[in-house]
């Protein structure tokens, strides 16, 4: 981990371990509330691991910091409203766990009382009920609540938070399918902004999510802020399998000779230089194959088409023209296809008009693609990674290639026909 870096940005496709390594990375900076001076948690737990080896690093950070962990999948609703209610019960789970420094003395009461009524979110037996009297500061107190506990924490412990918010754009994403998304962008970035901007009770700032949304559209203002994409060497191994790790998980389950199809099904993906798998497959084949009564006939499955939303993959698949549809069967026949590198200034643009080049590093960012080599001029090579990914490109694209789909029936038929 590059430490120097104040707030990161790490982008990486869904399933790939993006909550994992940041429950890791909790673990390991997290002070002991109860007693600082006690690390034997965290020593204990990474103990014999690669890290445990360095011992000047372990020695200056390893249990050092107050940490607040946010995970903002779980955000979604059908109007802003019900969404900011979702937000809002997720942000007062957060706090609950931090429930204990209501017992401190270094707190005012109006600090305690703020606190509390941030705690009582999660407590609410009807929370719907509850909502409909508090909605009016509801996006104030969204806004400034990372930034508030930064503040009671480091007031209290006399050390500077780490802030790790996951799956940062799943909102924005949800918002741009139900049509409130200038509402929910406005709540994350002015999030941000108070947190990640300016703050002397800041340690590190750590963001992961699947596409980069510009640093201007959301990021505006934060200094020191880096982003590293699949496309970036910067922690390009950091989350993920590598393949020497997916050889000697095999090995330890037993597994070395079922190494070659894993390889096909789950390998393949290039995070700039780095040959990386999917640990949400790879794990399931193994459990699916230790289960097996014949390991013989045991096959590769399926994993992970069914593992998250597919909202932005389907909208994108509507656009492209016949052009654009011999492209894609070119990607589905095993083929590679040359794209210009592009960010997103935000969601609504791969809503409106998606263009094939914007649609195709939707689905590099997304894991439906890899870059196979990168070009001076930043265009990408990019193919489908593996078997498991083109069986799930395959199950995207059967509703759009269908005859019931008659627009693009049309489409896909015109060009046939010129050459009958």
């Amino acid at each position: 981990m590059r430490y120097e870096d104040k707030v990161l940005l790490i982008t990486r496709p869904r399933r790939f371990g993006k909550s994992l390594t940041m429950s890791m990375i909790k673990n390991f900076f997290e002070i002991n509330y109860a007693n600082p001076e006690d690390k034997s948690k965290p020593i204990e737990l990474f103990k014999n691991l690669e890290i445990s080896k360095n011992k000047d690093f372990c020695k200056k950070y390893l249990g050092e910091y107050p940490v607040i962990s946010v995970s903002l999948r779980g955000i979604n609703g059908t109007s802003f409203a019900s969404a900011i209610g979702s937000f809002l019960f997720e942000i007062g789970r957060v706090y609950n766990q931090y429930s204990f420094i209501l017992d401190r003395d270094e707190l005012t009461e109006k600090e305690k009382a703020d606190f509390n009524y941030l705690v009582e979110i999660s407590n609410q037996s009807n929370f719907d009920e509850w909502y409909e009297t508090h909605k009016i500061d509801s996006v104030l107190k969204l806004k400034n609540c990372l930034f508030n506990l930064t503040y009671l924490l480091n007031k209290i412990y006399k050390k500077k938070c780490i802030v790790i918010v996951d799956e940062y754009d799943v909102p924005l994403q949800k918002a741009t399918v139900e049509n409130y998304y200038k509402e929910m962008l406005d709540v994350v970035r002015g999030m941000f902004e108070k947190v990640f901007k300016t703050n002397d009770y800041l340690e590190k700032g750590l963001v992961t999510g699947c596409l980069r949304i510009s640093h201007e559209s959301i990021f505006t203002g934060i200094n020191n802020f880096s982003i590293y994409t699949v496309n970036d060497e910067g922690y390009n191994r950091f989350i993920g399998f590598t393949h020497d790790e997916v050889v000697e998980l095999l090995k330890k389950q037993k597994l070395s000779s079922k190494e070659k199809n894993v390889m096909k099904w789950y390998n393949g993906y290039n995070f700039s230089g780095a040959k990386m798998l999917c640990p949400w497959s790879v794990l399931n084949y193994c459990e699916s194959a230790g289960k097996s009564e014949n390991l013989n006939k045991h096959h590769p499955g399926n994993y992970w088409i069914n593992s998250s939303g597919n909202d932005i993959i389907d909208i994108c698949l509507q656009h492209p023209d016949a052009q654009d549809s011999m492209r894609l069967q070119n990607l589905l026949d095993g083929n590679s296809e040359i794209i210009e590198s592009s960010d997103f200034s935000s969601y609504p643009q791969i809503t409106t008009g998606t263009d094939f080049e914007t649609m195709m590093n939707i689905m590099l960012h997304t894991g439906y693609l890899t870059v196979v080599k990168t070009h001076s001029d930043r265009r990408l090579e990019v193919k489908i990674p593996n078997q498991e990914v083109l069986e799930s490109f395959r199950e995207r694209t059967k509703i759009v290639f269908s005859k019931k789909n008659s627009p693009w029936y049309e489409k896909v038929k015109a060009p046939k026909n010129s050459f009958i």
